[in-house]
């Protein structure tokens, strides 16, 4: 029931279709008709599969959220996820900012004939990537009972936990 207006559509695409087939309009022939069809059906279909991953994505963090709320004692649980998602969302955006450098860099050299610079640059970076990576966890491990006071001021969230 809910594809009969795609099917209003398809009817308009196409007897239009065919009357630009039948008087020669467009240049094409049936073949590149039926292969121009062909790949943007395939365009849809994919463009679907990139809607729902991105949705899943965002579905999965929302009920990491819903089933924390339904732990033992869900204000510390929720707090806890926040402070974790917000550490993961400056990880996050400073690893996006580094990539978005490194690819202008790149490819700028790309663009001034030093592929050997380009390639050296985005090794370097990488190597810079993993550290700043293990050097976050090594820190957020240290301080692991000390870091929630930059997020809150509660006592319940200060508490040690075993």
């Amino acid at each position: 029931m809910q594809v009969v207006p795609q099917m209003f559509s398809l009817a308009i695409n196409f007897s239009t279709q065919k009357f630009l087939q039948a008087q020669r309009k467009d240049g094409l022939g049936t073949i590149d008709a039926a292969v121009a069809y062909t790949i943007s059906a395939w365009l849809v279909a994919l463009a679907q599969l990139v809607y729902v991953f991105g949705l899943l994505e965002i579905w999965y963090f929302m009920m990491i959220i819903v089933l924390t709320g339904h732990l033992g004692d869900p204000v510390i649980a929720v707090g806890s996820l926040s402070i974790c998602m917000n550490i993961n969302g400056w990880e996050g955006m400073l690893f996006l900012g580094i990539n978005a450098a490194i690819s202008v860099r790149a490819s700028n050299e790309l663009g001034s004939a030093h592929p050997r610079v380009a390639k050296y640059s985005v090794i370097i970076t990488v190597i810079q990537l993993l550290l700043i990576g293990i050097l976050s966890a090594l820190a957020v491990l240290a301080t692991r009972n000390k870091f929630v006071v930059i997020f809150t001021n509660s006592i319940e969230m200060r508490c040690k936990r075993p």
